[in-house]
């Protein structure tokens, strides 16, 4: 493949931006080490980064309130099974009780994954 601008030179990047195949003269590396053809490419790579990094702290945010919310319905669900367990005189009402305790563990697991992963999400920036 050869230089979109220089035809007899051989390329040896291409823009991350727009695709174009670039010759060692026509290299320019963005602040994140990207290759990049133009100034304009350059402006279109910090836009989008600029909306990556938006969307990444909104998923981040979004995960840890998904956390929150799976723990507490765990913590009233562990609850609410360990009643049952206790206060419930038929074996079905202690059935129920178990179901519910195995409910909320697979509740506060969920919500403990959410968290490490708004975290994870949230240190990536």
């Amino acid at each position: 493949m050869n230089c979109y601008n220089h035809q007899a030179a051989a390329a040896v990047a291409i823009c991350s931006c727009c695709g174009m195949a670039l010759c060692p003269n026509c290299i320019n590396r963005s602040e994140r080490n990207r290759f990049l053809c133009s100034p304009t490419c350059a402006q279109k790579s910090d836009s989008h980064d600029s909306i990556i990094e938006a969307i990444a702290e909104k998923t981040g945010r979004s995960s840890r309130t998904t956390a929150w919310f799976s723990m507490a319905f765990a913590t009233l669900t562990l609850l609410l099974g360990i009643m049952m367990c206790s206060f419930s005189g038929d074996m079905a009402g202690k059935v129920s009780g178990i179901v519910l305790v195995m409910m909320a563990v697979i509740y506060g697991w969920s919500g403990i994954s959410y968290y490490f992963i708004g975290k994870k999400t949230a240190t990536k920036r």
